[in-house]
């Protein structure tokens, strides 16, 4: 057979083969759908024959009673190889407890007590006593030196006369007679009617001498006023109860005019002269630490690390607490202590142990602090490590504020310290400011342990405490801080003022505390004289008295305080610091 026809024969029979297939798959198909109507071969599955499950909705979770389960000690044998034998350790227990019980007492049968059959009889009274008698203690004037009588007379008064030089204080009584009452009256001394009345003898040369002209004095009453002027010759230190220091601290002053301005603004920085110029007095430092769930742990636990090096850089005659507070506070330690490996080992426990969580109660913690005891020797500073967001209690900032800087009037140093962009500025600033501190808010929170540590160098070594100012020609108005901070070795003190052009120089006197002992410093500044500074100089002074007005607008919740800001701060250019936290009357 030739190729072509063997083609044709071949394809002739696929197609035979492929009709049958087909026929026998449409019939296999109807014989399928006849039998099982439900099978899913063709057409998709009827949607009603499924039920659809409902979706579980979750409501409020209330926590049931829960039964506490008891779970047994585990068993720890001395040796693994050892076997728990319950009835030996039963055995051993009831031996162990009857060695423990004292023996049973051998008593007869039928043997009655002594006394047994006796009925019982009343106690007896106890034995009459006499009424209390307290000791009365009696106190007796033995030697009376006052008459009476002079308390019923009217007080006299008399005007102040102004000192003198060489003017006597005190003069002694000196019997007088008609001779020496004739000798004074020629020398024009006394009156035509004697001596002057109620004036001694010394008295009336005194008079005198301060107020006759022309009038010749007498051998014995000069020698007599010589005398008693000489007996009561008065030094400086005995007038004047501080010591003067200022011969150990420097002066820096600094100016700033600008054109068009009628004031000149000054910069005054007071700092040491030499590394012991003024002895560094022993302090109370008190560590107070924001624990709340605001705080967050990752941020706590850079204020730990922080609070460890406060703990490192402390003085041996220091002494300190910590304090950890939320909704509730707590103390590390009872009272102030020294450092020492023992207290020192307890408070790193305890700041270690510091968890964020709870709200927070600012107020109740500060009301804490003035609770404490001070020293009035020893300056006492405060570090207050916070956000600045109360959350509970007292809430309101201002109110805050005023009601601890009220309570306080300057007996605690209070600093602040923030981190991150949540800080709370309005009150860390204002309650540092009002309460001899300052704030140090760093943007990146990773920065507070190394702004913790400075605090810590800075405030180290405190000379003079509890400062007060005075400046000559009317200038306390407007130089600030009004209310001053400690002076410390390593941190200057530095004040900024204003006023009107002048040739004339002008006094500061700055008193303070030193261990007990009152101290001052006076200094006479001539601004002509003056180094020539910036506009930082007029630009830090403004920023003072906004925060000295807002202080201000705080504590009496005047309008027009809050005017002056505004003013202020469009003639200067500033921004009106803290937004809507300055609370509106």
């Amino acid at each position: 057979m030739e190729k072509e026809d063997l083609r044709t024969a071949w394809s002739g029979r696929h197609i035979a083969a492929a009709a049958a297939a087909t026929l026998i798959s449409l019939a296999l198909h109807v014989v399928v759908i006849a039998k099982f109507p439900n099978l899913p071969v063709g057409k998709p599955p009827e949607m009603g024959l499924t039920d659809r499950i409902q979706t579980t909705r979750l409501g409020d979770v209330k926590r049931g009673p829960m039964s506490v389960l008891d779970r047994p000690s585990r068993y720890r044998p001395e040796s693994p190889e050892r076997i728990y034998d319950v009835e030996e350790e039963y055995l051993s227990y009831v031996d162990a407890l009857e060695e423990a019980l004292p023996a049973e007492p051998d008593l007869k049968e039928n043997v009655s007590l002594e006394a047994e059959d006796r009925p019982l009889e009343a106690p007896e009274l106890p034995a009459t006593r006499e009424d209390w008698q307290p000791r009365a203690e009696i106190l007796q004037i033995e030697d009376s030196i006052h008459d009476d009588n002079v308390s019923a007379l009217p007080r006299r008064y008399v005007d102040v006369v102004p000192r003198g030089k060489d003017a006597p204080d005190i003069t002694f009584p000196v019997d007088w007679d008609q001779e020496e009452a004739a000798r004074q009256s020629q020398s024009g001394l006394g009156t035509e009617a004697g001596p002057l009345p109620g004036l001694s003898r010394a008295g009336s040369l005194a008079l005198a001498a301060g107020t006759a002209q022309n009038v010749a004095m007498t051998d014995e009453g000069a020698k007599a006023l010589e005398e008693s002027s000489a007996l009561m010759d008065e030094d400086l230190e005995d007038i004047v109860s501080a010591k003067p220091i200022e011969e150990l601290l420097a002066l820096d002053v600094s100016t700033f005019s600008a054109p068009g301005d009628d004031s000149v603004y000054f910069r005054v920085g007071i700092r040491r002269k030499s590394e012991m110029s003024l002895p560094v007095l022993p302090k109370d430092v008190l560590l107070v630490q924001d624990c709340s769930e605001s705080m967050t742990q990752k941020k706590l636990n850079l204020c730990k690390t922080g609070l460890h090096r406060w703990l490192d850089l402390l003085a041996d005659n220091d002494r300190y607490n910590f304090i950890r507070f939320s909704d509730h506070t707590e103390m590390c330690f009872e009272d102030w202590t020294s450092p020492a490996p023992a207290n020192d080992a307890r408070a790193a426990w305890f700041i270690e142990n510091m968890k964020a969580k709870g709200k927070t109660d600012v107020l109740e913690t500060l009301r804490k602090l003035l609770a404490i005891r001070k020293d009035d020797n020893r300056p006492l500073i405060a570090i207050l490590v916070s956000d600045g967001r109360p959350t509970m209690g007292m809430v309101d900032s201002s109110d805050i504020i005023e009601q601890f800087t009220a309570s306080n009037e300057g007996r605690i140093s209070v600093f602040t310290v923030g981190g991150g962009h949540r800080v709370n500025h309005f009150l860390m600033d204002l309650l540092s400011y009002r309460n001899r501190g300052d704030s140090l808010i760093v943007e990146d929170r990773r920065e507070m342990p190394a702004a913790l540590e400075q605090w810590a160098r800075e405030l180290s070594r405190p000379v003079l405490a509890d400062l007060k100012f005075n400046f000559s020609g009317g200038l306390e108005g407007e130089v600030y801080p009004d209310v001053l901070t400690h002076l410390y070795m390593d941190r200057p003190l530095v004040l900024y003022g204003k006023c009107v052009p002048s040739n004339e120089p002008f006094a500061v006197r700055i008193v303070g505390n030193s261990g007990g002992k009152a101290m001052d410093m006076v200094f006479t500044m001539d601004l002509n004289q003056a180094d020539r500074g910036t506009d930082d100089i007029r630009t830090m002074w403004a920023w003072h008295k906004v925060y000295h007005l807002i202080g201000e607008h705080i504590q009496t919740k005047r309008p027009g305080v809050m005017n002056q800001i505004r003013d202020l701060a469009g003639r200067f250019g500033l921004a009106v610091p803290y937004g809507g936290d300055i609370p509106l009357p």
